[in-house]
Formats: structure tokens, C-alpha cells, sequence
């Protein structure tokens, strides 16, 4: 009797550590299954073992990813409606009905569209004003002068980084292309090194640095605004470590001459007389009031008052660029004559795409989070796979991952960071460095790799000269290397700061 009683009880252990269920009855048990699967996760979490529904959970997700890359990989759909319909994928499965995945779907996308609209309109704003007021070719033409001819393609590399924060990669090119030329036939150098080097710099900040629209709309998407300054600081770093990659490959590569030789010399001197101080204003004049804003702040924390008040104000990302922008049009509005009128239309154009972008990929996070991926994705946490450095690493690959099937750098940040947003409280990721550091990781994937399905790719070829399309595919292995590097520097920073 002793001897079954004690087997008795073992078997009920067995059967409580096995199912994660108090009472083992079968009729319970049946009762459970009926319920829906969203609501037995939602409400009864603590007596269902959620093992399957992790395993599910996540099978979904992925379902969904490979669907938004196959459809906008061989070009079957638009990005935005891929996004639109992984939401689905995503929400149907874990039982949602599709009045309430539509309803997840206005949520995210409005509060997406709320938080970085404006910004990413003023920031495209600032950037057509100083490519059309012959700002940012001033700013090219000064750090080429003091550079002199034998550092002339490390010059360019750095003129094309600086550019690249305010200004589109794409534009950027388009307008400093021509003096990458002049650079080259003056210094007697291989254009197409000359070329590529610029290319290279822009592609990096466009990638790593606010506020541009990868960044910013990772900087949403994981609830972070308070990070502006010290992505931007730590980017630095990592952005040097993307330029030196990309310097030494050309000096391994070969010196040959790919450009056509009636594309190698443009003699174009418009704005290039503007004092470099003076173009350099409205890059400056953000980053320093988020800065001095967060640092007051912090100081002031126990003594508020209007200086308080006011710097609080300043450090917001939204302030800080409206006060750029208009301080641009009091400096730049003579430059622009007749041309004033057709900035805000322009950005308009520019950040069109990049908003609906933006708010499809808030939309496939809010139905992510609706869905409640954080609790299916807890054991990963629990055993170390979403912790630390690792974190980072598949932050890198996903993004990868998108860039390379889709093309655009923008759309792999904005998904793969509304699918980490659950991550970051499992992971410990809760200080303004580590969050910082997983944006960089994720700007760092979206380098990898450019090719024909990116459009720098083809604005590069264009724009070059090249004889042949086929060598334009040197910078897809330079954009290889930028995002190696640019991981690698974020590893060894995390390293080091964490």
C-alpha cells in the first residue's frame, strides 16, 4: 500500500512537471484547449505551458518575414503592402480576427507615423537645404582643401560621412560626384577609387546616424527617444571604423581606370564660395541642444525651473531640428533665390515613401507585441540567447537578412527593429548605451549587403560614369566589408562600456 501510494505521488509530480498544470484532470484540460490560443496566453499564462505556443509563436513570425522578403525580393509586391500583409500572417494564427488585426494595424501605424513623422519631414528639409543652397559642396570643398592631394580619398570618404547625416546617400552622391571627379583628375588619381570612397562615407552615416530614417525609426520603434545623443557619439566610432575598412580595401584594390573619360572631369563651382562654418550650422546646431538638453536635465533634475523647462524642450529630437531648420532658411535663403518655395514640396516627395515605410513596419510591431511575441520569446532569455552581445549579433544578421533580399536599407531596420522591441526587456537592455549600441547593430546589418535590388547601387553606376554595369559590383563588396567592420566595432565597444 506504501509502496503504491509513493508511486501514486510520483506520477502526479510527473504529470505536474510535464503539463505545468496544478490539477492534472483530463476534463480541465480538454476545457483549456477549447479556449483560443491568444486569450489562454493572455489571461491564463500562469497554468499553461507555453512551450508550444512559443515554438508557434515564433514559427509565425518567420513565416511572415520570409513572405515580405520573397514578395519584395522578385519585386510581386510593394514593401509596404508585404509589411501589411505579414500582419496578418503574424495575427490570424495566434487568434486575432481580422477586424482586430485592422485595428492593430491603425493603432501602430498612427502611433509610428505620430512619433517620427515630422521628424524625418524636417530632417529631409534641412537636407535639401543645404544641398540646394551649395552648403554641403562647400563643406566637401573644405575638408578636401585642408586635406591636400595625397589624403584627397581619405578626405572624400570623411566629406562623404558628414554629408550623410542630414542628407539622403542618394542625393548626397548625385551632388558630390562631381567634385569627387574634380578631386581625382587634380590629385592624378583613379577616379573610380575617388568615387567609390565617397560612396562608401555616405552609405555609413546614412546607415548608423540620426536623423537619417533607418535610425530614427529604429529609435521609435524601440521606444527610446532619450538615445539621440549617445547613438550619435557612439556612432562616431563605429563610423570611423566603417571609413578605415573601406580605405584600406581600395588600397588593395587594383588602380584601375573604370570611368568613362567624359565623366572623369565636371567643373561645377556653385557654393562652393560659402564659409564652411556657415554650411556646418545646421548639422551642429541639433546634435548640440539634444546634447546640452539631456545634460541639463540630468543636472537640473532636482531644481526645475525655466532654464530647466526650456533645455527640456531643446533636447527633444522635434525641437532641435525645427530650430535647425529655420535657423538653415535665415542662413541659406538668399542662396536659393527662386527655389525657396519648392523645399517643403521636395521633402514632402523625399519623405513620402519613407513615412508609409516607417508606419507599415510600426504596424507589423504593434500586431507583434499585440500578439504577445515577448512572452513567446522568454525561454530564449531565460537561457542566454537574447542576452548581451548575442542580442547584437542576431540584431546584425536579421537586418542583413532584409537588406540583401529587399534592397532597402531603411525597410530592414524598420522591421527588424519592430520585431526586436520585445527583446530588450528580456535581454537587460535597459540603459541609453545598450539600446544605442543595438540601433548601431542594426544600421551596421542594413550596409549588407548594396546590390541590384538597392538603388544607391544604381545611383552609383550611374553617376560614376562606368563603362560596364558589372563594375559597380566592387561596391557591393565594399558595403560587404562596412557592415563587418561597423559589427565589429559595436562587439568591442560593448566590450568595453558594458
Amino acid at each position: 500500500m506504501i509502496g503504491q501510494s509513493a508511486e501514486r505521488k510520483n506520477k502526479k509530480v510527473k504529470a505536474k512537471t510535464t503539463y505545468g498544470i496544478s490539477n492534472t484532470s483530463q476534463s480541465i484540460r480538454r476545457r483549456l484547449r477549447e479556449i483560443p490560443l491568444f486569450v489562454r496566453e493572455k489571461h491564463l499564462s500562469s497554468v499553461i505551458d507555453k512551450n508550444y505556443f512559443r515554438l508557434h509563436m515564433l514559427f509565425y513570425v518567420l513565416i511572415a518575414l520570409v513572405v515580405i522578403v520573397g514578395l519584395t525580393y522578385k519585386k510581386w509586391l510593394h514593401p509596404i503592402f508585404a509589411i501589411l500583409l505579414g500582419c496578418f500572417i503574424v495575427g490570424i494564427p495566434c487568434g486575432a480576427s481580422p477586424s482586430k488585426i485592422i485595428a492593430w494595424i491603425s493603432t501602430g501605424f498612427g502611433e509610428m507615423l505620430g512619433s517620427i513623422g515630422l521628424i524625418v519631414l524636417l530632417g529631409s528639409m534641412v537636407g535639401i537645404l543645404l544641398e540646394r543652397s551649395g552648403a554641403a559642396a562647400s563643406m566637401a570643398a573644405f575638408l578636401v582643401g585642408i586635406s591636400g592631394k595625397k589624403n584627397a580619398q581619405l578626405a572624400l570618404m570623411l566629406t562623404g560621412s558628414a554629408v550623410g547625416i542630414p542628407v539622403f546617400c542618394d542625393s548626397g552622391f548625385i551632388l558630390l560626384a562631381p567634385l569627387a571627379k574634380r578631386v581625382a583628375h587634380t590629385a592624378k588619381q583613379p577616379a573610380f577609387k575617388m568615387l567609390l570612397g565617397l560612396a562608401g562615407g555616405l552609405y555609413t552615416t546614412h546607415n548608423l546616424i540620426p536623423p537619417t530614417p533607418g535610425p530614427v525609426a529604429a529609435i521609435a520603434n524601440l521606444g527610446v527617444q532619450e538615445v539621440w545623443s549617445s547613438i550619435f557619439l557612439l556612432g562616431i566610432p563605429v563610423s570611423l571604423a566603417s571609413i578605415g575598412a573601406v580605405y584600406v580595401l581600395l588600397k588593395v584594390l587594383p588602380s584601375k581606370n573604370l570611368v568613362a573619360e567624359d565623366h572623369l572631369v565636371v567643373v561645377d563651382q556653385e557654393g562652393l564660395q560659402m564659409p564652411p562654418w556657415k554650411a556646418c550650422i545646421p548639422i551642429v546646431l541639433p546634435i548640440m541642444l539634444i546634447a546640452m538638453g539631456n545634460v541639463t536635465i540630468v543636472s537640473l533634475d532636482t531644481q526645475k525651473g525655466l532654464l530647466y523647462e526650456s533645455m527640456a524642450f531643446f533636447s527633444k529630437p522635434l525641437a532641435a531640428l525645427g530650430v535647425s531648420y529655420f535657423v538653415s532658411l535665415l542662413l541659406f535663403a538668399p542662396a536659393l533665390k527662386d527655389g525657396l518655395v519648392r523645399i517643403i514640396p521636395d521633402s514632402m516627395h523625399q519623405a513620402a515613401p519613407v513615412l508609409f515605410l516607417t508606419g507599415a513596419g510600426g504596424a507589423l510591431g504593434y500586431v507583434i507585441k499585440s500578439c504577445g511575441l515577448e512572452q513567446s520569446i522568454s525561454n530564449l532569455a531565460d537561457i542566454g540567447l537574447a542576452k548581451g552581445p548575442l542580442l547584437l549579433i542576431f540584431a546584425f544578421l536579421l537586418t542583413a537578412m532584409l537588406k540583401t533580399a529587399q534592397g532597402s536599407s531603411t525597410a530592414a531596420i524598420i522591421i527588424s527593429s519592430a520585431i526586436l522591441q520585445p527583446f530588450l526587456i528580456l535581454a537587460g537592455y535597459s540603459s541609453p548605451i545598450q539600446v544605442s549600441l543595438l540601433v548601431l547593430a542594426l544600421g551596421a546589418g542594413a550596409m549588407v549587403v548594396s546590390h541590384t535590388n538597392d538603388s544607391y547601387y544604381w545611383v552609383i553606376k550611374e553617376f560614376s560614369g562606368l563603362r560596364k554595369s558589372s563594375d559597380t559590383y566592387e561596391f557591393t563588396w565594399i558595403s560587404l566589408v562596412q557592415g563587418l567592420a561597423s559589427l565589429f566595432a559595436v562587439l568591442i565597444l560593448y566590450a568595453i562600456l558594458i
